[in-house]
C-alpha cells in the first residue's frame, strides 16, 4: 500500500484508501493464531502544510487459540490507525512515535499497518475472561467438564509415611 505524496498534493490534499490486505506474516511462527481473514483497511490521507496525516481504522477477523484451555475461538479487532509523515527533517518531533520522515515522494504504509495489527492482538488470548483452563491431572477442559471435588490427595512418594502414621493411630 503505497502513498505518493506528490499525487496526494495534486488531488486536493485528500486521498482515501479502502483495501483488503493479506497478512501472511501475521500467522507465521505463531501458535496462538490459527487463521486470519484479510485485513480491511479504511484510511484517509490528508496533506496540511508540510505534514501528511494518515488516519482511519483497521478491521481484522482472526481465529485464536485460548492460552488457558487451548480451544480455538473467533476474535474481531477494530484498531485505530494514525501516522504522520513529514518531508523536512527539522519538522520531525522525536517525542512523537507516530511522526516519520519521508525521504522520497513515496511512503510504503504496509510496515506501519503490520505494526499496528501486531500491537493490537491480545498478548494472552482468552476465549472468555473467566476461562477455567485445563485440569492439571486429566487434561480435560474445565469449562466443559467441571473438576470433581478435591479429595485428600497424598503425594505417592509420601504414601508409605501416611500408612505408618495410620498404624500408629490404631495402636
Amino acid at each position: 500500500m503505497i502513498l505518493n505524496v506528490r499525487d496526494l498534493r495534486a488531488k486536493n490534499n485528500r486521498m482515501e484508501f479502502k483495501e483488503q490486505i493479506e497478512l501472511p506474516s501475521l500467522t507465521s511462527g505463531r501458535r496462538d493464531i490459527v487463521r486470519a481473514k484479510p485485513l480491511q483497511v479504511t484510511l484517509q490521507a490528508v496533506a496540511v502544510e508540510e505534514f501528511v496525516e494518515v488516519a482511519g481504522t483497521l478491521e481484522l477477523q482472526v481465529e485464536l487459540v485460548c492460552s488457558r484451555c487451548l480451544t480455538p475461538y473467533n476474535h474481531s479487532l477494530e484498531l485505530p490507525f494514525r501516522e504522520m509523515f513529514v518531508q523536512d527533517a527539522e519538522q520531525v518531533d522525536e517525542d512523537d512515535e507516530h511522526m516519520h520522515l519521508v525521504v522520497h515522494e513515496r511512503v510504503d504504509l504496509l510496515p506501519y499497518i503490520e505494526e499496528t495489527v501486531e500491537l493490537g492482538l491480545p498478548y494472552i488470548p482468552l476465549c472468555k475472561e473467566n476461562c477455567k483452563g485445563l485440569d492439571s491431572e486429566t487434561g480435560l477442559n474445565l469449562n466443559e467438564h467441571p473438576a470433581p471435588p478435591v479429595a485428600d490427595r497424598i503425594d505417592p512418594r509420601l504414601e508409605v509415611l501416611a500408612q505408618f502414621f495410620e498404624k500408629q493411630k490404631k495402636q
